[in-house]
């Protein structure tokens, strides 16, 4: 099994939302939004991080923002 982790950043405040600050956040969301994904974002305290994740195949892509 092969797992890619994709890590977009950004700016967590609301002042950045559309600006190259948050260019990161915009990119892994366009990746989640083009997927076929059924789990949502989630928040993980851990890594203190909203993560998700693609499966298909033997193929894992861990989203995080």
């Amino acid at each position: 099994m092969q797992m890619k982790l994709l890590i977009g950043l950004g700016n967590p405040s609301d002042k950045y939302v559309l600006t190259r600050h948050n260019a990161g956040f915009m990119f892994v969301d366009y990746v989640y939004e083009h997927n076929e994904i059924i789990k949502p974002w989630k928040f993980d305290k851990y890594v203190n991080a909203e993560v998700a994740e693609i499966s298909n195949n033997n193929k894992t892509i861990i989203l995080a923002k």
